[in-house]
């Protein structure tokens, strides 16, 4: 059965642009950045202490790969993350609010329209 999620793509316009943002920006690390046999840049990326498999990587929009919508990126204190992220410059649709089911989210793009959901998960038990 499925055991886990890897790779994500996210398609970019330009990576040197996309890397500064999920880098310098989110605070992701790099996990890969080379050149591939056929001459394209393959560049990956993955939250701080987020596990082996867990990436995102940075494809160009070439492929014809339309924006993605709904990846979460958790975090534990979502009003904390919020502040600092407008403070580096994310344009958030909304602030954090509490959704029915318990977590709190907030929505954001990134520079070529890509949309992810910041979650807080409630500590509600399984």
């Amino acid at each position: 059965m499925i055991t886990g999620v890897g790779s994500i793509p996210v398609p970019v316009t330009d990576l040197d642009r996309a890397l500064r943002f999920y880098r310098d920006t989110l605070g992701f690390v790099v996990r890969e950045d080379r050149r591939m046999p056929d001459g394209t840049r393959r560049v990956a990326v993955a939250p701080a202490g987020a596990g082996p498999d867990v990436t995102l990587t940075l494809a160009p929009a070439a492929n014809d790969l339309p924006p993605i919508t709904g990846v979460a990126l958790l975090t534990n204190d979502i009003h904390r993350t919020y502040v600092t992220l407008r403070e580096r410059g994310v344009e958030f649709d909304d602030e954090p609010c509490m959704q029915d089911w318990g977590d709190w989210e907030a929505e954001f793009r990134d520079p070529d329209g890509n949309r992810f959901r910041l979650v807080q998960r409630s500590r509600r038990p399984h």
